[in-house]
């Protein structure tokens, strides 16, 4: 189990956080946020951050809920 919150288009897990894609897949989050239902999160990494991706190196690409 992993504790995570989402701040703005940002997804704080623990020590580190991920940037979400788009504001599409950052409001399906929030809605799934505190429901207690599991969720996968599918991401990609990279080696640095640019203003387009947020100022993190991993973005989240998608989300299923189970």
């Amino acid at each position: 189990e992993i504790c995570a919150c989402l701040v703005g288009s940002e997804m704080c897990i623990r020590d580190s956080s991920m940037t979400v894609a788009d504001d599409a897949l950052a409001r399906r989050l929030q809605a799934l946020q505190g429901t207690g239902r599991p969720v996968t999160v599918s991401y990609e990494r990279f080696y640095g951050t640019l203003p387009w991706r947020g100022g993190s190196t991993s973005v989240i690409t998608g989300i299923v809920s189970e």
